[in-house]
């Protein structure tokens, strides 16, 4: 059966809860120096838990998982190498019994297993996509180091507008940019060839991917988007550009982003988790978790994301919006149609209903 890429195709369902898992890991043994309550430390090892068993899954299955999905499992991978250096370096701060801490090293190598296992099939299925933005698959890129952190109070939050504003061709192209990976793609299909120099930001995607009052899988990819320029090494470049348009600093937009990223979380919490809101809800989540915003730290949400799980498969269902039934505000509409058709996912389907995707350009 084939079916177009879902919206959120940074981070499918399985990879947002992997980064959710881990940014709320590291979050409730950071706010654990002295000791730890007795319903944290439980509600620690079912997210361990709930982790290992969807990472087992996605092993089984890693012949079948798309690029997507090894973004999280890379994330999972670097998050997780963060917490256990922090550990090791500070050794008084932290609360940590041996057996945890050798439940921690095991999911970092689990989870490095995985992507390493996938990545020659994703290269082999997906060759265009894979040497578009392939290098967020490198082994360290997602070692993101945080502090935790609140919000500070000058920060805009703009009101809601349902809708999406990006299109995935879009912010991949706009991607490609930071990696220098344009020219040969756009050369096949016989455009204006972009810049294949690393970190070469065009206007264009600089205005088009910082643009304020997005919403939605939009608005996490205007994250997405700072954090890998960031981790790439552009970030002088992105500076420059930021002042040349006038914007504030690169870490104030990241603030702000997250900020009204937040106010949409909790409207999705408001409305009861809808079906078809579970994917953004655990996007919104971990881009925001991973660079140390505490307020995504929330217990009463993570049992809600653990309750998603299959527990006996550990992968996960859901409903997330397919392409052809996203909307877009108006003044994007024009041209939406040539902009949508990017790849087909293969679906392949496991035990008791959980589906794997295996992209196809």
């Amino acid at each position: 059966m084939f079916m177009k890429h879902t919206t959120g195709h940074i981070c499918n369902i399985e990879l947002i809860c992997f980064s959710k898992y881990i940014s709320l890991t590291i979050g409730n043994l950071s706010f654990s120096n002295a000791s730890v309550p007795n319903e944290t430390s439980a509600l620690l090892y079912e997210t361990l838990a709930s982790l290992k068993s969807a990472l087992e899954f996605l092993y089984s299955e890693h012949k079948n998982i798309n690029l997507d999905a090894v973004i999280g499992t890379r994330m999972v991978e670097g998050q997780l190498s963060v917490l256990i250096e922090r550990i090791q370096s500070n050794p008084q701060n932290w609360v940590v019994d041996n057996n945890l801490f050798i439940n921690l090293k095991e999911l970092t190598e689990l989870a490095g297993k995985v992507s390493s296992k996938a990545i020659p099939y994703i290269a082999s299925l997906t060759p265009y996509y894979y040497q578009k933005i392939g290098t967020i698959l490198q082994k360290t890129f997602w070692e993101l180091d945080f502090p935790s952190k609140d919000f500070s109070g000058d920060v805009e939050v703009w009101p809601y507008k349902r809708g999406e504003s990006l299109h995935e061709n879009q912010s991949d192209d706009c991607l490609a940019e930071f990696f220098g990976t344009g020219r040969i793609f756009i050369a096949k299909i016989n455009l204006p060839k972009s810049s294949n120099v690393p970190c070469d930001v065009s206007d264009k995607c600089w205005k088009k991917m910082t643009k304020p009052l997005y919403n939605g899988y939009s608005l996490t990819h205007e994250l997405f988007y700072l954090e890998i320029g960031e981790q790439h090494g552009c970030h002088a470049e992105m500076e420059l550009k930021r002042l040349t348009h006038n914007q504030e600093s690169v870490a104030k937009l990241r603030e702000t982003y997250c900020a009204n990223i937040l106010n949409e979380a909790a409207l999705i919490a408001e409305q009861n988790f809808p079906e078809d809101r579970h994917d953004l809800f655990m996007e919104q989540a971990a881009l925001c978790g991973m660079v140390g915003y505490r307020q995504f730290f929330s217990s009463d949400w993570l049992r809600k994301m653990l309750s998603w799980q299959n527990k006996a498969i550990g992968c996960y269902h859901g409903n997330p919006i397919r392409e052809w039934e996203v909307e877009y505000r108006k003044p994007d509409l024009q041209g939406s149609k040539k902009l949508m058709h990017k790849k087909m996912e293969i679906a392949v389907h496991a035990t008791n209903g959980c589906t794997t995707r295996s992209s196809q350009t």
